[in-house]
């Protein structure tokens, strides 16, 4: 049996935070696999000549469809890659028919710990996907600017109902 699979996406200038993360999957979910949506050239060139093990690269052009492509030029940069965001667990399942689940995670983080317990628990829930509230301390709430669900680590599980 396989490990867990995961997805993210960046491009070239966010490229060390997305190989820090690599790492610390590494580190902290043997077995995984990692897919990144490359979000341009230089880092679908960088990555797929490293040839890591684990990791799986998409590039952004042969993922497009063409309401992707409208969204891409109405955008910023950073809105567009948010946009995408919804899109990759299902474009990952597409790519890996041995997954049942892929976890979507921000290129930003960083593991300190396994991620077993989490993926464990909803494994055991049976729900299609999990979201988590951002939590805010009281004097810090940041919800009516980035509203009530963080979605830095999201698994989907392979269902009509997940994705539709």
């Amino acid at each position: 049996m396989s490990g867990p699979v995961f997805c993210t996406l960046f491009d070239s200038g966010y490229l060390p935070q997305g190989l820090a993360l690599f790492k610390s999957l590494q580190r902290h979910a043997p077995g995984m696999r990692l897919w990144v949506l490359a979000m341009d050239a230089r880092c679908h060139q960088l990555l797929t000549e490293l040839e890591l093990p684990g990791l799986r690269v998409l590039q952004l052009e042969k993922c497009e469809n063409e309401e992707l492509r409208l969204a891409r030029s109405q955008r910023s940069w950073g809105e567009y890659c948010w946009t995408l965001t919804p899109f990759l667990p299902c474009m990952v399942l597409d790519q890996d028919p041995d997954a049942d689940t892929v976890t979507y995670i921000d290129a930003d983080c960083w593991l300190f710990g396994p991620v077993s317990p989490l993926l464990e628990r909803f494994e055991l829930s049976g729900a299609h996907c999990m979201i988590t509230p951002h939590a805010y301390a009281p004097k810090r709430d940041r919800t009516t600017t980035a509203g009530t669900y963080c979605v830095q680590f999201m698994p989907f599980r392979r269902s009509p109902q997940a994705f539709g």
